[in-house]
Formats: C-alpha cells, structure tokens, sequence
C-alpha cells in the first residue's frame, strides 16, 4: 500500500537524520513508539500478536520462503475495535 510505503520512508529518513543516537538507541525508540501507538488503538494483546506475525515472516524472509511479506501481516488483523483517523 502506497501510504503504508509512504509513512515507512518518512520515518527512515527521520530516523536516518538522527547522527545523535546509535542505530540500538533509534531501534528502541522506534519499538516503543510502536508499542505505544499500537497499545494505544488496539490493546497490548493485539500489538502483540502483530509483533509475533512481524517476527515470525521476518524469520520467513530471512528463511527465503516464498511469499513471505510484511503485507501478509496485516491481511487478517481484525480492525473492527480500532478507532478511525
């Protein structure tokens, strides 16, 4: 989705900018602001389960089975209880 591939460029670039700070520091930074936004919208137990499917094709990707993407991902979250922006 073009605004997912939007966003991810934005925040890398952001990220990237940021000489300051090791590239563990901004990882933990950006981990908690996923965490933080996630919680937020869905719950802890969903952003969970969202990191859980995050890790498991990320060890697909690296595995290199076919049609592991991290587009996958979002096919079968239930956004039902989420709010909307």
């Amino acid at each position: 989705m073009k605004v997912l591939d939007d966003l991810y460029k934005e925040v890398r670039e952001l990220a990237d900018k940021n000489t300051d700070v090791t590239t563990e520091m901004k990882s933990v930074v950006l981990f908690r602001a996923a965490f933080e936004v996630g919680a937020a919208e869905m719950g802890i137990e969903k952003t969970m389960y969202i990191v859980s499917k995050l890790m498991t094709t990320t060890l697909g990707i690296m595995a290199g089975e076919q049609g592991s993407s991290f587009e996958e991902v979002l096919e079968d979250l239930d956004t039902s209880d989420m709010s909307e922006h």
